[in-house]
């Protein structure tokens, strides 16, 4: 809950005639309107340079993107998203400062991987994008033959309980030494095999070579029920009848939609009659952890809405009520993901434009009934 406090209601009126503020007698003077024009905008080229830092990495090596984005020879204005993708899959969105958006990711699977940064352009400037290879070598140096086609796919939530599965191939039949997978907690998950056959060995190859995929094997296990949420990995190995282990580290996400977490937010311009709407930075604090660290929580939408006035002017005949003040939502983009410990629309990146507002609504009577007004605001979460 947010309280915020009413400066005093001067209104002015497009006419001329008295009004009454504190018992004080005034004279408000005539204003006009003045017409809108259309302004034709002039486009401008954006341009996007991307670095993968490093460009070759390991297994959960921090790896990090970095896109600086032009609007002609100048940066662009803070606040620009820029949305990064590896192989065509959105990974995370980021705001510029001083034309510069970072990403940093640990949970890349192993392989030869296309890095891509887009700015998906506005009514000003134009799109651009910009792309940079990005290999990850497996455990031992390569991934000379493969565990294939994950499912769910790389980046989709997963729930605790649910199974996964995963191809084993070669171009070695597979050995008699049973399949493990070994989530990132330490704990054992019981794999079951069966035969399969027909998918494409579409994998990427850290080394640039290709495996046959002549001998298949599909891989199940499930989660455990209980696992909080957060971020893990499951390291699942696979031999053939040589003995060589295939290795893969499989990311996955439990999303913490079902996690508690507080709203709260800050409102720093007075509120008045005619005032503009007043932005809400609204501030997050998510104490949960879990997994490999502290548990991120998706958000998919917020809800700011006046849930109590309390006017000391008010009257029976001049009431000042929730229907006198209005609220616009949150515009930014969804989903976002807030991290464990504090933060703000501000310092998660989003321009002010996107904030949510508040504003005493113009009305053409005499608003001294909101004169001192707490207004009580409530904010909602949801996944």
């Amino acid at each position: 809950m947010g309280r915020l406090h009413i400066a005093r209601a001067v209104k002015r009126l497009a006419l001329v005639g008295a009004l009454l503020f504190g018992g004080l007698s005034a004279v408000a003077t005539a204003s006009s309107w003045v017409g809108a024009s259309r302004i034709s905008a002039t486009m401008v080229g954006s341009r996007l340079r991307l670095a993968v830092t490093p460009s070759r990495a390991a297994q959960g090596q921090t790896v990090t993107f970095t896109a600086t984005l032009k609007f002609g020879a100048a940066h662009a204005p803070a606040g620009t998203r820029v949305t990064f993708a590896v192989d065509g899959v959105t990974v995370a969105s980021a705001a510029t400062t001083k034309g510069v958006a970072t990403v940093s990711t640990s949970t890349l699977a192993g392989g030869r991987h296309v890095v891509a940064a887009t700015y998906s352009g506005s009514a000003t400037a134009t799109s651009s994008r910009a792309s940079r290879q990005l290999i990850v070598a497996c455990p031992g140096g390569g991934c000379e033959s493969l565990l294939a086609d994950p499912w769910p796919a790389v980046g989709t939530p997963v729930r605790p309980g649910q199974t996964l599965t995963i191809v084993a191939m070669d171009d070695a039949p597979l050995g008699s030494l049973a399949p493990s997978a070994v989530l990132s907690t330490g704990e054992s998950l019981v794999v079951t095999t069966r035969a399969t056959h027909g998918q494409a060995p579409h994998y990427v190859d850290a080394n640039g070579g290709s495996t046959g995929g002549n001998h298949q094997r599909l891989l199940s296990f499930t989660l455990p029920g209980g696992l909080a949420p957060g971020k893990y990995t499951i390291l699942v190995t696979a031999y053939d009848t040589e003995g060589d282990a295939d290795q893969w580290y499989w990311p996955i996400r439990i999303p913490g939609t079902a996690l508690p977490y507080r709203i709260g937010g800050t409102i720093t311009t007075p509120l008045y009659p005619g005032a503009s709407p007043s932005p809400i930075d609204l501030s997050f604090s998510n104490p949960n952890a879990g997994g490999t660290g502290a548990a991120g929580v998706r958000v998919f939408r917020i809800v700011v809405r006046i849930a109590a006035v309390s006017a000391p002017a008010a009257t029976a005949g001049h009431p000042c009520a929730a229907s006198n003040f209005a609220v616009t939502q949150f515009s930014g983009t969804y989903p976002f993901e807030i991290q464990a410990g504090s933060s703000t629309l501000q310092s998660l990146g989003f321009a002010p434009r996107t904030w949510p507002t508040v504003r005493l609504v113009n009305r053409p009577v005499n608003q001294d009934a909101c004169m001192g007004a707490t207004v009580t605001l409530a904010y909602r979460g949801s996944p």
